[in-house]
């Protein structure tokens, strides 16, 4: 089936097999003409889609894939191939997230839909950006008959086909959907939501947001629009027909109502079990069966929180090295003999290959670390960003992963075993008009959390809220990237970092949408940082714009521009906490 995709895209398949040629002719042509030229090989895939999901869903199944091998391509002189830089910038989960919100407006809903084999829809090449002629090996299985002489010989020795639609594997083939897609959409009558949102398009006349994401295209709209959008969307590209939302990007978006207090409420909620399940599963069969889950309140080690990653456990005795001045394990070595030159011996019978005296011991999981990190984080920044502070602050220790970091991975394991139901849920009361709804930034930081390096963490949250709504939309967890000397200069790190970053572009996106200009409203707990960025001066902290690259001056201006609104709220209230720091009181990580 995929086969005959790729053969039947466009006039004459992704690569033209009607004008096959031994690659040693079209090396020769390329060289006598002075003319660039890329050859490269066609390979066969087979992959499980949904893969986490439980057997007998529907949506788990094999899926076939005619790729072009992008890392294995060179030119007419047989050199690795050098691209253009043209690269994709498909929408982020944020507009996802800004779309669902919208969808729940009073008389709105959202819908989705993918694009058949998205890239054999695009030309490789056109008008704006003119691509370099590719020729490419087909499998010999999938040798038409006419390549053949009448009694099955072969008429050619290596031949190649022209490559003529955007294949997927290509290293330019992303741009070149993305200029495609992006074509047929204005076309359609829909423009840009906001410059600074690739991807986000918005169409004044029927009231409707769209969102592409690479192949896979959501839409919030009034329902009786929804239709008339699609219709034209179809009308340009080969698509799926439009589907209430469901799963997308990986994540089941599971839409509900409810009646509070005699109020009305609609509801998305983000589940992500299946896929959180499968990280379980990924670390039980990486880690062994010596690393045992049980239930746990909070997704930190509390002895850890008091002596810091790097310090000795409780019991555990650290010695200064007479030699060299390091650290190291007294349950690895012994006692040097008292001479200030004399180097620390290991015992007898220790294995010094994976451990240093200036290094220490190495994790057990340092291998493998990585590999579960990586995937536990895009289900945090999708569905559960309560566990962003927890992975990126493990995330920053992969290189120098030692026994200390097994305890805290364990432990945030336990912790995502413990809290497999839960769910993030965003909801907007039917009683709240667009008008109500307003943009908020929360950012915050702690002060030296880091016990190795001493440096706070940032962390910024965006929703959109109303009297009776709550929409998550943002969360982000980021260690800042020098020394901060005092919780207010921390707290003005973040909060540069949080407007910078997130909070001004997603709320001109979220205006755009809901027509008209709002100011956004920032949120901090500190007010010695809302007085700096009052009054613009900070004669202690004048180092700012120099090691950590924050100018008090444009906060000032920010906090007396029209867009921005800076108020201070209660610690209690503050949304961003949980992604600061470590809680090892399971009262408080509820409540944060």
């Amino acid at each position: 089936t995929e086969w005959a995709k790729v053969v039947g895209a466009g006039q004459h398949g992704a690569f033209n097999r009607t004008l096959v040629k031994e690659e040693w002719r079209v090396q020769k042509e390329a060289k006598e003409s002075g003319r660039k030229c890329h050859f490269g090989h066609i390979a066969e895939l087979c992959y499980q889609k949904n893969s986490e999901l439980p057997d007998g869903d529907d949506r788990k199944k094999y899926k076939g894939r005619s790729v072009f091998l992008g890392d294995q391509v060179r030119d007419e002189q047989g050199q690795v191939a050098l691209f253009n830089d043209l690269s994709s910038a498909p929408a982020t989960m944020a507009a996802g997230k800004t779309a669902d919100a919208i969808g729940l407006l009073p008389g709105y809903d959202t819908e989705i839909a993918d694009v058949m084999s998205a890239y054999l829809q695009a030309m490789f090449g056109n008008k704006k950006v003119k691509a370099t002629p590719t020729w490419v090996t087909i499998p010999r299985h999938r040798w038409p008959p006419e390549w053949f002489y009448a009694d099955g010989t072969p008429m050619y020795t290596n031949p190649v086909c022209p490559l003529e639609m955007a294949l997927y594997g290509h290293p330019e083939a992303g741009g070149y959907w993305e200029m495609y897609c992006h074509d047929c959409v204005m076309a359609c009558g829909f423009r840009r939501a906001a410059e600074e949102w690739p991807g986000c398009y918005y169409h004044d006349e029927l009231k409707c947001f769209l969102v592409v994401y690479v192949d896979d295209l959501k839409m919030s709209g009034p329902k009786e629009n929804l239709p008339k959008a699609w219709a034209l969307l179809r009308g340009k590209m080969t698509m799926d027909p439009p589907t209430k939302t469901g799963r997308y990007l990986g994540c089941d978006h599971k839409t509900g109502e409810a009646t509070v207090d005699g109020k009305r409420y609609k509801t998305i909620t983000y589940d992500m079990s299946d896929f959180f399940d499968s990280c379980v599963e990924k670390y039980e069969k990486l880690a062994g069966p010596k690393f045992r889950l049980k239930d746990v309140p909070t997704p930190f080690v509390e002895d850890l929180l008091k002596h810091g990653p790097g310090a000795p456990a409780p019991g555990k005795e650290w010695m200064k090295c007479p030699w060299c001045q390091g650290c190291y394990n007294s349950e690895l070595f012994e006692k040097g003999t008292g001479n200030p030159a004399s180097r620390a011996k290991p015992k007898s019978g220790t294995d010094t290959t994976t451990t240093s005296v200036s290094e220490g011991p190495r994790g057990v999981l340092a291998d493998s670390a990585s590999s579960i990190l990586m995937k536990v984080l895009y289900g945090a920044r999708m569905a559960r960003f309560d566990l962003l502070r927890a992975v990126c602050a493990l995330a920053c220790c992969v290189t120098k992963w030692d026994p200390d970091c097994d305890r805290r991975l364990h432990r945030l394991m336990c912790y995502l075993y413990s809290t497999r139901h839960h769910r993030m849920v965003g909801y907007i009361c039917q009683d709240d008009s667009p008008g109500d709804l307003e943009s908020m930034l929360y950012c915050d930081a702690d002060f030296a959390g880091c016990s190795e390096t001493l440096r706070s963490t940032n962390g910024v949250h965006f929703d959109i809220a109303g009297p009776g709504s709550k929409f998550p939309i943002t969360g982000v967890s980021k260690k800042q990237t020098a020394v901060s000397h005092s919780t207010p200069e921390a707290e003005i790190i973040a909060g540069a970092f949080g407007l910078r970053t997130e909070g001004l572009a997603s709320a001109k996106l979220v205006d755009s949408l809901l027509g008209r200009e709002r100011a956004l409203l920032f949120k901090e707990d500190n007010q010695a940082m809302l007085r700096v960025a009052e009054t613009g001066k900070n004669p202690t902290m004048r180092h700012l714009g120099r090691v950590h690259g924050c100018s008090v001056q444009w906060l000032h201006e920010r906090y007396h521009d029209d867009s921005v609104r800076m108020d201070y709220c209660d610690t209690c209230d503050q949304c961003a906490d949980v992604y600061t720091k470590a809680f090892a009181d399971p009262i408080k990580w509820a409540h944060a």
